[in-house]
């Protein structure tokens, strides 16, 4: 009996080293998360007696396209807005994450962003993403179903944040700085560039017209549908239906360059509206709506597939009206294109342009060339201009429909931008839509 205590005694002296030691490697090592801003400003909300009865979920173009205040405004039954979309989150994330906040909230509605990459094609693996899930679900139980199903035996030793956080060894100053400024402990993110805002949401700051060119296409295939996804699609419906959630589902903003030059795209459009009204599932895909391209053209985002904070600001107000209607069992089709074709079709004048150089001779010369995406019927023009660090603009070519300009060697000697302004033939406009970039020397 003595040694049995003896030992009970070190096992529990052991345990009690270890959570020491991962607590104290878990402040020194982790950097600051948005988990803690949210966290605090819940905790705050609830002292006073508010708390969530809406929630929008989903990855990270949810978490940057939906501002909660706004859509509170705009959904006068909504009191309280939680954003719960994280970085990279998978559908099951967001299952898991679901059946926790039913457990904390009254949740009346809950609307999940639909990311088409999800469903369709080979999924790469990729453990951090549901750790940033993880981390916010504290009911045992349903971590541990979440750890069960979705965590290889490998990956358990993640589960200990000074483990997967230890390539920031170096940046342990940094980290703890962060966690002792007075602004963190009130909740308060106070970091410049991307950060959080409100109630989940993360702000972010468009690129602008000047930054913004032509991605690549958004390409999906259907008939890669992902049945493990699917699968817990179907598990949120389920869930929603037992908690009596009104659930709906949104496609959020991507670039509408990549859209245009999809020939796949309407095939995941179609694939998810059959899969909603089997469901009976309010569901709406907001690249498709009218006039996109003047109400959140491309230079809104703050990249391939997040809005940036005006961006956000005018989705979250336009998809609360949406929500209202649909909520109310009326007609919205008015507020969208029919198809990717009809959207196509509607374009005005130049919608998005962008340019690139390439090698030309062998003097170290290079050939500028540009492109856009425009109006059927539209011819663009092309304007270049080239400025060497500290030095002023210079005019390299006159509008003309020519889309390619030399570039001489001599201004590729220190760092230079270079510009292209583009508009419609027969336009006084000093320019439609323009691109720069930067090049260092080679």
């Amino acid at each position: 009996m003595r040694n049995f205590k003896h030992n009970a005694k070190k096992a529990v002296l052991f345990l009690a080293v270890v959570i020491a030691y991962e607590m104290l490697f878990s402040f020194l090592l982790e950097p600051v998360t948005y988990q803690h801003f949210l966290e605090t400003e819940l905790k705050e909300n609830e002292e006073r007696g508010i708390l969530p009865d809406m929630v929008v979920i989903g990855n990270s173009s949810v978490e940057m396209a939906f501002v909660p205040s706004v859509l509170e405004e705009g959904i006068g039954d909504a009191g309280c807005v939680l954003n719960a979309g994280t970085g990279s989150q998978m559908i099951w994330g967001t299952y898991y994450y679901l059946k926790e906040l039913f457990r904390q909230y009254d949740i009346k509605y809950a609307v999940v962003g639909i990311d088409y990459s999800i469903f369709f094609g080979a999924d790469s693996r990729n453990v951090r993403r549901d750790l940033v899930v993880l981390d916010r679900i504290h009911s045992a139980d349903i971590r541990a179903e979440y750890i069960k199903n979705h965590f290889e035996k490998k990956e358990y030793i993640y589960l200990l944040k000074s483990y997967r956080n230890r390539e920031y060894f170096g940046s342990m100053a940094e980290n703890v700085s962060g966690k002792l400024d007075g602004n963190y402990r009130k909740g308060v993110d106070s970091r410049e560039g991307t950060h959080y805002l409100e109630r989940g949401y993360v702000y972010s700051t468009e690129k602008g017209d000047l930054h913004t060119g032509i991605y690549g296409a958004n390409q999906v295939d259907v008939n890669q549908v992902s049945n493990e996804s699917m699968e817990y699609l179907d598990k949120i419906v389920e869930l929603c239906r037992e908690e009596k959630v009104e659930l709906h589902f949104v496609a959020l903003p991507t670039s509408f360059s990549g859209i245009y030059g999809s020939d796949t795209y309407q095939s995941a459009v179609d694939f998810f509206n059959a899969y909603a009204a089997d469901k009976g599932v309010p569901f709406c895909d907001m690249n498709l709506l009218r006039n996109r391209t003047e109400i959140l053209p491309d230079d809104m985002l703050s990249d391939e597939g997040h809005l940036g904070y005006n961006g956000a600001l005018i989705c979250s107000d336009i998809y609360a009206e949406i929500f209202n209607r649909q909520r109310s069992g009326r007609d919205v089709s008015d507020y969208f294109y029919h198809s990717v074709d009809e959207m196509k079709k509607d374009i005005k004048g130049i919608v998005v342009c962008d340019l690139g150089t390439k090698p030309y001779g062998e003097a170290g010369d290079r050939m500028i060339h540009a492109k856009s995406i425009h109006e059927e019927g539209v011819i663009p023009e092309y304007e270049f201009w080239v400025c060497q660090e500290g030095s002023e603009w210079i005019k390299l070519q006159e509008y003309s429909e020519e889309a390619e300009c030399f570039l001489p060697a001599k201004y590729l000697e220190s760092k230079v931008d270079i510009q292209v302004n583009c508009r419609s033939r027969g336009s006084n406009a000093e320019w439609e839509k323009r691109k720069r970039i930067s090049k260092e020397p080679e």
